[in-house]
């Protein structure tokens, strides 16, 4: 499965590390133009190419350049991921397997005939995997897919209700907290005794509202409690409407703020997948835009 490349987020990780497209082209061992090219979007790195130039950048190549499934969630690579990730180009392989042509590698590759066990053997170290993992990536391109691969994502509840339970089964029982553990965390947000447990087994059961609650504890102490608790951001316990208004306001103040590229080092830390940031560079880059244009109109 192809890699992502988004260009912009590419060429403003190369702008704040103060490198020159030149130096980066220099690294890779491609011309000047080439990599310019990428950077304008106006062509696409192959995918052999694109771990040298995630280390030319100094970012891990799944944070850089993630290879997503069509639920944008981190896919496994199948046989030419594996030869892509080691930046090895097609026209290598003959050397590498000791053959006349890269004819039985590219066989493999296009789901038409396995690996034999030869080729395997020579092909695992170059591609710096396990025979294990070799023959997983070929089990991929073949179609054939572990059990646990086909089960559909589990969805956060939209209730508050439900996202506290859906949160506590998610938590091995030793580091579950109890709803007294739940009540403190909240009580230490406020600086003051607002909730016991009673309340939070009721919020929890959904016996009494999130509204009713609220009426006892602003709604940011709430959610700040709660998330001490379940380990989780804040962010967890808003709605849907809510951190849409959050997303566009960021996005909109960024967009006031000049040259700003959303970079990929540390986000998965805070939650932010490889996708979702790619997409927050997008929406930058039309926010920009906007703002342009409407800054043209008030002239």
């Amino acid at each position: 499965m192809q890699r992502h490349f988004d260009p912009n987020l590419v060429d403003g990780i190369r702008r704040r590390a103060r490198l020159d497209i030149k130096d980066v082209a220099e690294a890779i061992g491609l011309s000047r133009s080439v990599v310019s090219d990428w950077l304008r979007g106006k062509t696409t790195p192959t995918p052999e190419k694109l771990p040298a130039l995630a280390h030319a950048l100094g970012e891990p190549i799944d944070e850089l350049f993630p290879r997503l499934d069509e639920a944008c969630n981190p896919a496994p690579p199948d046989l030419r991921d594996l030869r892509c990730d080691a930046g090895i180009p097609m026209s290598a392989i003959p050397e590498i397997i000791e053959t006349a042509s890269s004819v039985p590698v590219r066989k493999a590759e296009n789901g038409r005939k396995r690996l034999d066990p030869v080729y395997a053997e020579r092909l695992a170290p170059r591609y710096g995997v396990s025979m294990d993992e070799l023959r997983a990536a070929e089990d991929r391109t073949f179609g054939v897919a572990p059990a646990q691969d086909a089960l559909p994502p589990v969805e956060m509840p939209t209730t508050l209700a439900g996202k506290i339970s859906h949160l506590l089964d998610d938590l091995p029982a030793e580091d579950r907290p109890t709803d007294s553990d739940i009540a403190a965390a909240i009580n230490s947000r406020a600086g003051a005794d607002l909730l016991d447990a009673d309340h939070v087994l009721a919020l929890r059961k959904g016996t009494k509202t999130q509204e009713e609650i609220l009426r006892q504890v602003p709604a940011e102490i709430l959610y700040q409690g709660l998330a001490d608790a379940l380990k989780v951001t804040p962010l967890t316990f808003q709605s849907r409407d809510q951190l849409v208004s959050h997303v566009v306001e960021f996005v909109d103040f960024l967009a006031q703020q000049g040259d700003i590229v959303i970079q990929a080092r540390g986000a998965e830390q805070h939650g932010i997948s490889p996708r979702m940031l790619s997409k927050l560079n997008e929406l930058l880059a039309e926010a920009r835009k906007g703002a342009g244009s409407r800054g043209d109109g008030s002239k």
